[in-house]
């Protein structure tokens, strides 16, 4: 079942960020590898906490900042982010703690944000992800997806150095997931 800002899937409950959340969501983005491949996020507590303001004060009509949990302890395990672009798109962020990262949880979030991106925002037609060109976890993640009943292409656009100073060197789509 999907309400706005809050679904299941079959291991997860996804849902809205509260300011409560914010101790957890540093935690899990003070973690080496993700302040590695995420580069928008800051390295320090004040930027960190710059970032969760910012996800956390977005227009919602738009933009999602949703929590990513285990639907038995309730635990945030991670965090996905969809903010709207251009009028079709929305670009997807993510990261999980370390200790959920080999479990297929980033998949499942991800397959479960597909289904949710086409209930509440069907005019949206691509997801874009920036991703560092060394991030090999998130490339297997999109690997993953074969043809999904959506009207939604992915494109990803790879990242050498920081997500300022060259943020696109090539772009490539995921096979399209237009039906």
């Amino acid at each position: 079942m999907f309400t706005k800002g809050l679904f299941d899937t079959e291991r997860l409950r996804i849902r809205t960020f509260r300011r409560k959340d914010f101790e957890r969501f540093l935690d899990i983005a003070l973690d080496k590898e993700v302040q590695k491949y995420f580069k928008g996020l800051g390295r320090s507590v004040s930027e960190i906490s710059e970032y969760f303001d910012l996800i956390m004060s977005q227009d919602r009509q738009y933009n999602e900042a949703l929590a990513i949990t285990l639907r038995t302890t309730h635990q945030i395990i991670g965090y996905i982010g969809a903010f709207s672009m251009p009028p079709e798109t929305l670009n997807v962020e993510y990261f999980l703690a370390k200790e959920f990262r080999e479990c297929r949880y980033g998949t499942e979030a991800f397959e479960g944000l597909i289904s949710y991106i086409r209930i509440f925002y069907p005019h949206i037609r691509y997801i874009s992800l920036m991703l560092d060109k060394k991030n090999i976890a998130s490339q297997e993640l999109l690997s993953n997806f074969g043809p999904i009943p959506v009207p939604i292409s992915i494109v990803v656009a790879f990242t050498v150095f920081s997500f300022l100073a060259c943020p696109f060197v090539y772009v490539t789509s995921y096979p399209s997931f237009a039906t």
